[in-house]
């Protein structure tokens, strides 16, 4: 019986020199037995290593340490890049957060990414569960590169939240932020906005160039686009379309004959000729600005109109370059301080 549980191969070598098949020794019958008899599985009351920490506060670089053997969870450690996914408005990386920060500063800081108006809200979910917009990151048990899906939701935004900024939208030039305050007058906010045009400051996050999560800043000019055009290699100029706005942001080619700009829907960077775009002028004069069709006069607050916090005025003016070719105004309309050619040289 013990011979017959052994493998062929050792039942072959034990008879390779008689050339006859020889029974195990009878010793080794209670070896094989005792190994063929079903272990017994036994649970082993033993202590679960939890996690090595500094008992100091665990902030110490030090070597005091000491392993703590313990049945409670693994301590939590706030994250600090947090990856999220939007149905319509794509991927943003969340950098540089916190130990304290908390789901709704997150919550916040896209809201204010994609320009969204105060009656919309941004809920975030991990893993088809909810986060709680009071608990911080760590709380809500959220590692380093965690992935999160955001979703938007009508909300009564209500009279509490102060006004701080409004987004200024137009046709002609891409939406922007404005610190206003309740009290700031219309004629105050036309005056700002022409300032920002001069030199305003700009951010994309995405920008080819930028690691994810890392936004670019620039400061510069307005520039309206007159002509459409595609990549013209031979001059080193970008492609445009008329009426597309850019960001000036210096001289450029290798005789300093082009504008250096960024494009300021995505801030990728373009090149364009001195005739193919002018700086937008904006006095406050050439402004008219509205709230839900209602004409903002210039000795009125903004807290007569009843504005929300972070909410939409419309800007309305007279687009430079989208004027008729014999109109006299775009004759004095130059590319600002380029080497603007006749309005009849290009006839010739």
């Amino acid at each position: 019986q013990a011979a017959s549980f052994l493998p062929m191969a050792a039942q072959k070598g034990a008879g390779a020199k008689d050339g006859k098949k020889k029974p195990a020794a009878s010793a080794s019958v209670p070896d094989l037995r005792s190994k063929l008899r079903p272990a017994v599985l036994r649970p082993v009351a033993s202590p679960r290593l939890t996690t090595t920490i500094n008992p100091a506060q665990w902030t110490s670089t030090g070597t005091a340490f000491r392993t703590i053997y313990s049945t409670s969870p693994l301590p939590a450690f706030a994250p600090r890049t947090l990856t999220i996914r939007t149905l319509c408005n794509g991927t943003h990386t969340m950098r540089d957060l916190k130990d304290e920060s908390t789901v709704q500063d997150v919550a916040t800081e896209l809201h204010t990414r994609l320009l969204l108006p105060p009656w919309r809200a941004v809920c975030l979910f991990h893993w088809g569960r909810e986060l709680d917009p009071r608990k911080t990151l760590g709380e809500e048990g959220l590692r380093t590169d965690s992935s999160l899906n955001a979703t938007l939701r009508f909300q009564d935004p209500g009279p509490e939240v102060p006004l701080t900024r409004v987004r200024i939208v137009s046709p002609h030039v891409t939406t922007r932020l404005v610190h206003v305050g309740a009290a700031m007058l219309v004629k105050d906010l036309k005056e700002e906005i022409e300032a920002f045009h001069k030199r305003g400051a700009y951010s994309w996050y995405g920008v080819p160039g930028q690691a994810d999560g890392v936004a670019k800043h620039v400061e510069g000019a307005t520039l309206i686009c007159k002509v459409t055009k595609g990549l013209d290699v031979k001059n080193l100029t970008s492609s445009m379309t008329r009426g597309e706005h850019f960001v000036l942001l210096g001289l450029g080619g290798d005789k300093k004959d082009k504008w250096r700009c960024a494009r300021a829907d995505s801030g990728h960077p373009a090149q364009l000729g001195f005739d193919d775009a002018v700086k937008l002028d904006l006095p406050p004069k050439a402004q008219t600005l509205t709230y839900h069709g209602v004409v903002l006069q210039d000795d009125h607050p903004l807290s007569a109109y009843k504005v929300m916090h972070n909410d939409a005025i419309t800007l309305s003016f007279d687009n430079p370059a989208l004027r008729a070719v014999d109109d006299p105004r775009a004759k004095k309309g130059g590319s600002g301080g380029g080497k603007a050619k006749p309005a009849g040289a290009a006839q010739k």
